[in-house]
């Protein structure tokens, strides 16, 4: 127990000090305006229910958008929704049927003939990627819920397990390879840090 907190610990540190070096904010802070941000958002989820676990979840399943679109976009749209299916996913949703409820396949506005994925909750938020059919990006949400049912549906479990025989000069990079192949499968070895992970 001893050895999973000092590893936590660890883990927490280097993110806490990612965040604060590219948001120089006050922790609580951001905290608090995230929960706002999700309650405000009508997406059926109180921001105040969200565990910590919720929260890293939905910053991962967020950031596989974030690519080829403005990023106020991605976090205005995406993260709200994502939120919700991380927070329902925690709660005993199967990933099954977080795909049927909130996923569908729509026709483009500008081409009909062109579809493209569409990310939901309910008629008021929805999210639509420019090049969500052509990244895989329902592929990738899906695999990365499929691949977290062994960890207790938790990222943060996720990345203390694959982290937890690391060396101290390496426990970063391996955290970061294992959450590449989390979400982007393993079709070849990592050798360039990827932007988003």
């Amino acid at each position: 127990m001893v050895h999973t907190k000092d590893k936590f610990i660890r883990l927490w540190e280097f993110f806490a000090w990612m965040d604060r070096a590219r948001w120089s904010r006050d922790d609580e802070e951001y905290d608090k305006q995230i929960r706002e941000r999700i309650s405000k958002a009508s997406v059926g989820v109180n921001g105040n229910e969200l565990k910590p676990a919720d929260i890293v979840l939905t910053h991962w399943l967020t950031c596989i958008f974030n690519y080829g679109m403005p990023a106020e976009k991605v976090r205005n749209n995406a993260f709200p929704i994502m939120a919700h299916i991380a927070y329902h996913y925690r709660k005993g949703d199967s990933c099954k049927q977080i795909i049927k409820e909130h996923i569908e396949l729509k026709k483009s506005k500008s081409n009909v003939r062109k579809k493209n994925f569409e990310f939901h909750v309910g008629q008021k938020s929805r999210f639509r990627h420019r090049f969500g059919r052509k990244g895989r990006l329902k592929k990738r949400v899906e695999r990365t819920l499929l691949e977290l049912e062994a960890y207790d549906r938790n990222l943060v479990t996720f990345m203390l397990e694959k982290s937890k025989n690391s060396p101290d000069e390496k426990w970063v990079r391996d955290v970061y390879c294992a959450l590449y192949k989390l979400t982007y499968g393993n079709a070849r070895k990592i050798d360039d840090w990827h932007k988003r992970t």
